[in-house]
């Protein structure tokens, strides 16, 4: 995901307010308040999360008070979740979506994901808000399992430092009454220096402070399994158990490079056949030839009869010299090695990968010859991270898996 940037008017400061939240599971949801100097625009939210269970990735999605004087920039990633895919950075009715996610249950115990970075203008107070968040994991049949924490998790209230200015006038207007607080003369969910509202920490920002840390927790017992604020537009069995997939999948549909397999039914569990993927290779890239010859094995006017023959011109498509066996299920490496050949042949920008990159891994002896340089190449890139460190080259691949790693490289080249 490319991350958003943007630069808000007025002053920008030369320090940002970053507080850490803490989120795991508790009763409560998390509420902290956040006090922004005069003339301060920028703030950000290290976000930590606590899972006892390992898991593949989560979801969160945040809304603002008023988008007119919040902006919701950018969440970037930390250390600790590199290598991780992002979902896309996108608003849908007022919820601003973004998350990481992996193929494996790689992730366990307390960490930081990432930091949310905000700007803020104006002085009157805001709120921020995460309204979903869910954590996904996979299931000892490698099926994805969404658990959604329910109603809202955590609350940021926004306000502004009161200054020198504010107080004289507060002074004033106190005198005028002759020296009396009238009911309600404070505004509500406004918050002063040094006090906290119920179930926020202490430590809000004040003039001339860089930073500010809080730790605060966010509680849930025994939750349920709920319904994702988003899903596949397109298939029915691509739902909340698919959250990692299921942007990848449409994105794929609504470029013509996928279809399902019946009516409303994408099947992502499914292992994708070898003549299945290097049709969507083909669409994907408008492969074409002026002539071509085919495989022994790929009939004419089968589906993606034109699809092999015009890879096999382009020395994309090799197989075993006679055969391309397109009913096969299609292992990792060989889709590595179609993605790579499409690669040299469009002349993409891509360094070279040497054994070197593939150190650290458990099973590259597994690896073909003719399949290591295509997957040391895609691992130096990032398109392939490998899960629990192994690659798993003769593993089959499955639809949902195949669209991940499409979709991936389609984002880049």
């Amino acid at each position: 995901m490319k991350e958003i940037l943007r630069r808000c008017s007025g002053i920008l400061c030369a320090f940002a307010v970053v507080t850490s939240l803490f989120l795991c599971k508790t009763s409560a949801a998390q509420v902290s308040d956040i006090v922004l100097a005069a003339g301060e625009t920028t703030f950000s939210v290290d976000l930590e999360i606590e899972e006892s269970e390992p898991f593949a990735g989560i979801e969160f999605g945040l809304t603002l008070s008023d988008e007119s004087a919040l902006t919701f920039t950018s969440f970037t990633p930390s250390d600790e979740i590199a290598g991780a895919m992002q979902t896309p950075f996108v608003t849908v009715d007022g919820l601003h979506g973004f998350g990481f996610y992996t193929a494996s249950n790689a992730y366990s115990g307390k960490m930081t994901v990432g930091t949310l970075n905000f700007t803020y203008s104006g002085d009157a107070d805001q709120v921020i808000e995460i309204v979903h968040m869910l954590v996904a994991r996979l299931d000892e049949s490698g099926t994805p399992v969404g658990t959604t924490r329910e109603g809202v998790v955590l609350t940021l209230n926004i306000s502004r430092e009161s200054t020198a200015a504010d107080e004289e006038d507060e002074d004033t207007d106190s005198t005028s009454s002759g020296g009396s607080s009238s009911s309600g003369s404070s505004s509500s969910g406004s918050s002063s220096s040094g006090s906290s509202s119920s179930g926020s920490s202490s430590g809000s920002s004040s003039s001339g402070t860089s930073s500010t840390n809080t730790s605060d927790t966010i509680t849930e017992e025994d939750t349920p399994l709920a319904e994702l604020y988003v899903r596949s537009k397109y298939f029915d069995d691509v739902d909340e158990s698919w959250p990692w997939a299921f942007v990848e999948i449409d994105t794929l549909y609504e470029a013509q490079v996928v279809n399902g397999t019946a009516e409303k039914i994408y099947t992502p569990q499914g292992n994708i056949k070898r003549g299945d993927f290097m049709l969507m290779l083909y669409r994907a890239y408008d492969l074409n030839a002026e002539s071509f010859d085919n495989f022994a094995d790929v009939p004419a006017g089968s589906y993606y009869y034109e699809a092999i023959g015009v890879a096999k011109a382009r020395g994309i498509a090799q197989g075993n010299g006679t055969n391309f066996m397109p009913e096969d299920p299609i292992s990792r490496q060989d889709i590595m090695t179609l993605l790579y050949r499409t690669a040299n042949h469009l002349h993409w920008d891509l360094a070279a990968g040497s054994v070197t990159d593939l150190e650290g891994f458990t099973d590259t002896a597994e690896i073909s010859a003719y399949a290591t340089d295509a997957v040391a190449t895609l691992v130096k890139a990032g398109i392939i991270q490998g899960s629990e460190n192994a690659i798993h080259p003769l593993s089959d691949t499955t639809r949902a898996e195949m669209a991940v790693i499409l979709a991936r490289v389609m984002e880049r080249f």
